[in-house]
């Protein structure tokens, strides 16, 4: 369960501030280096390369702006963590975190980041964040295939498809996808009936 106090939270909140402020620091400096240092007069020649390439190896090794969100999230399958109150999945790469309401920080750079975890520790890499949406009721001819445990990519739509219990390895295979009103329905593939809990788009945050 999660007991972290109000304390812990402003703590929380002004490291991911103050982790944002280093990283436009950084770049600003990089910046403000590179347009004055390769005009300056130096006495050797080597010297005015050497300063040029010590900026250049700063500014391309800081990482790019990331936002950051703090989250509290729980593990519900294999490198599947769950935003709690929110119907956002995180699907991670390697992570072995077994966690239930724990704080973290969601930094991301586009569709991809980093998953921190503030209370137990450590970072694991973040292959993709899942959002949910309803599309229209039907039935829809789809290939899909497997991304993760229980997650289907729809080929082509850069839609997903979220399924309880589906034992399908399915690689670039015709399916049958049949939704209800709800946004849930069924998953028809290689003979196989699967249920599916909705229907997800990646995220870029």
């Amino acid at each position: 369960m999660n007991n972290r106090s109000a304390f812990d939270y402003a703590r929380d909140i002004m490291l991911a501030r103050s982790h944002r402020l280093t990283r436009i620091a950084v770049v600003l400096l990089c910046l403000a280096g590179l347009r004055v240092q390769p005009g300056r007069v130096l006495e050797r020649k080597e010297n005015t390369m050497r300063v040029f390439v010590s900026f250049l190896a700063v500014c391309f090794t800081t990482p790019a702006f990331a936002d950051s969100y703090g989250v509290n999230i729980t593990r519900v399958g294999a490198d599947i963590y769950k935003i709690v109150s929110e119907d956002i999945f995180i699907h991670t790469t390697g992570c072995y975190k077994y966690v239930t309401d724990e704080g973290a920080f969601l930094e991301m750079r586009g569709f991809t980041g980093e998953l921190d975890f503030t209370d137990s520790g450590g970072t694991c890499e973040v292959r993709a964040v899942y959002g949910r949406r309803v599309p229209e009721v039907g039935n829809y001819p789809v290939t899909i295939s497997q991304s993760g445990y229980d997650w289907y990519e729809i080929r082509g739509q850069s839609m997903y498809i979220k399924t309880h219990s589906c034992s399908s390895r399915a690689l670039g295979k015709a399916a049958v996808l049949s939704l209800s009103s709800g946004g849930d329905g069924t998953l028809l593939v290689e003979g196989d009936e699967c249920t599916v809990e909705g229907v997800y788009s990646r995220m870029q945050m």
